[in-house]
C-alpha cells in the first residue's frame, strides 16, 4: 500500500484561486506539529510561499496534515484517525478550502463517520478492502468542514475496494479517478453493472460540498439512471 500511495500522490496537483501551484512532490515520511523542518522532505504542494505537507506520525503511523507558512506551523491535523487506520493518498485546494483523501479499510471507517455524516457517502461499509475518504477543511484554520466516503460494492454486500489514482478540478467541481475493485457507484449510490475482472477506471464528477455527486462512470461498466 506505501508503493501505491506515493503513485497518487506523486500525480495529485494543487490549484489555488487564481493561479495553478507547483505539483506535489516527496515521499510521505514522519513529522511532528512541534517541528516545521520535519515537513520540508515529506509530501507537500505549494503555492505563494505556503505549503500544505502530509505525513505520518507515532508507532501508529498517523496520518498528519499541516499548513506552514513563514517557516511556521500554521496548524496541524495528527487527531484524523487517532488508530492510524489510514493514510493520505492526495491533496487539492481551491477557493480557501483543503480536499485530502485518505485510504482507510472499510470496516475501520467509522472513525470518519462525523465528519461524512452529511456527504453522498456516510459510510465505508463491511469489510477489509481499502475505500477512500474524502474530507473537506478550511485551509486557513484547518477545521474540518465536511466529508464523503468512495466506495465500490462486492456482491455480497461489503465494500469493494476504492483506491484514487488523481484529483483535478473540473470547472467548478472536483473530479476524481480511482481504481474500483469491484462494481463502482453510479451517481444515485446504486452499483454499476460490470464486464470482466476488476480493477475498474473509475471516474466521479463531485460538487465542492462533497453532497452530490454529478456524474459517475468507469470503464467496461453500464448504468441504468
Amino acid at each position: 500500500m506505501r508503493g501505491l500511495l506515493i503513485c497518487c500522490l506523486g500525480s495529485v496537483f494543487f490549484h489555488g484561486a487564481a493561479a495553478v501551484a507547483e505539483p506535489g512532490v516527496g515521499t510521505p515520511t514522519e513529522v511532528s506539529c512541534a517541528r516545521a523542518q520535519s515537513f520540508e522532505k515529506t509530501f507537500r504542494i505549494a503555492q505563494q510561499g505556503e505549503i500544505f505537507a502530509a505525513g505520518w506520525t507515532g508507532p501508529l503511523r498517523k496520518p498528519v496534515v499541516a499548513r506552514i507558512a513563514g517557516g511556521a506551523v500554521r496548524w496541524c491535523r495528527e487527531d484524523l484517525d487517532a488508530g492510524g487506520k489510514s493514510s493520505v493518498t492526495g491533496m487539492i485546494a481551491r477557493d480557501g478550502n483543503l480536499f485530502v483523501a485518505l485510504s482507510v479499510p472499510a470496516s475501520s471507517g467509522t472513525v470518519f463517520e462525523r465528519l461524512t455524516a452529511q456527504g453522498w457517502l456516510r459510510r465505508g461499509g463491511h469489510g477489509a478492502a481499502t475505500v477512500t475518504v474524502l474530507l473537506k477543511l478550511n485551509a486557513e484554520n484547518g477545521q474540518s468542514v465536511a466529508g464523503t466516503f468512495l466506495t465500490a460494492s462486492a456482491d455480497n454486500g461489503s465494500a469493494a475496494e476504492f483506491r484514487l489514482k488523481s484529483m483535478q478540478w473540473d470547472a467548478e467541481n472536483l473530479r476524481i479517478t480511482a481504481w474500483a475493485g469491484w462494481q463502482p457507484r453510479m451517481k444515485n449510490r446504486v452499483p454499476m453493472t460490470c464486464t470482466g475482472a476488476g480493477p475498474f477506471l473509475t471516474t466521479v464528477i463531485l460538487l465542492p460540498d462533497l453532497k452530490t455527486v454529478l456524474d459517475a462512470k468507469a470503464e467496461r461498466c453500464v448504468c441504468c439512471e
